[in-house]
């Protein structure tokens, strides 16, 4: 399977003359010139190497602004919600201090009356040392 290659410029025709001739040359020198700096950046594996980490740099500071954006945006959110939350509990105290406040006690009082019911079931139920020999 060979393929064949032909030049980009072939030479110039039989009847050229001299100026056609050099204007070859040059063209192919330019070209050739510019191959060779291809080839060159080719095989330069540390310019690939600080070019390929220079976009990668780019890449993350770019991503880190834009975190950094993204986290402020939310923050400054969290702030208002926060200070949303914190003024309806100012308000909700300051309307219903009182009652809560005695809905906490009686709640609490009840509490310890169950508390003090189980406990007072559960040892008297228990049987004492002695008691367990008497039938």
């Amino acid at each position: 399977m060979s393929t064949s290659v032909t030049p980009p410029n072939p030479e110039p025709y039989k009847d050229a003359g001299i100026e056609d001739i050099k204007h070859d040359i040059e063209q192919t020198r330019e070209e050739l010139g510019e191959t060779v700096e291809a080839i060159t950046a080719k095989l330069d594996v540390k310019a690939q190497a600080r070019k390929k980490a220079a976009t990668l740099k780019n890449q993350a500071t770019s991503r880190l602004a834009s975190g950094k954006e993204q986290a402020a945006g939310a923050m400054a959110y969290s702030r208002s919600q926060l200070d949303r939350i914190t003024g309806q509990v100012k308000t909700y105290r300051a309307e219903n201090g009182r009652q809560s406040q005695a809905l906490l006690a009686g709640a609490s009082a009840t509490a310890g009356a169950i508390i003090t019911i189980i406990i007072w079931r559960t040892l008297r139920r228990r049987p004492v040392a002695g008691d367990a020999l008497i039938p």
